[in-house]
């Protein structure tokens, strides 16, 4: 019987194709599903301009958050931060704080969230306060 040359560095196509149709077959999918979740919107948006006063703060996620391991924080104009407060009642896909009051200024909200695939994200919002 002849046996074929092997190539250094080279895998043969049979093994690879086997080997991808093997993991299809047990459920096995590519790495983008496992991908993070992304913020998909926000109250107040990025980078937008909102009013003063009581402002609600609201971030939607591609997935499921675990809302225990997860936190918002608020830095306002003066560089001053503080922890907000979750409330419960949004969707497990959202965190949500109570109504802060804003006056004019710069603002960042700071979000840590606890992924559905199991990985803490975080990201920053910035938006600003100003007058009508």
């Amino acid at each position: 019987m002849i046996q074929p040359k092997r190539i250094a560095g080279f895998i043969p196509r049979r093994p690879v194709a086997l080997w991808l149709a093997g993991g299809t077959l047990f459920g096995f999918t590519p790495a983008p599903s496992l991908a993070h979740d992304l913020v998909r919107r926000s109250v107040p948006a990025a980078d937008s301009v909102v009013a003063p006063g009581p402002a609600a703060i609201r971030i939607e996620f591609s997935g499921r958050v675990d809302r225990p391991l997860s936190e918002l924080v608020l830095r306002g104009p003066q560089g001053e931060q503080r922890v907000l407060d979750l409330v419960r009642d949004v969707p497990t896909n959202a965190l949500a704080a109570a109504p802060v009051e804003l006056r004019p200024g710069e603002y960042l909200i700071r979000w840590t969230a606890m992924s559905s695939d199991g990985h803490l994200t975080r990201g920053d919002i910035r938006f600003r306060c100003a007058p009508p």
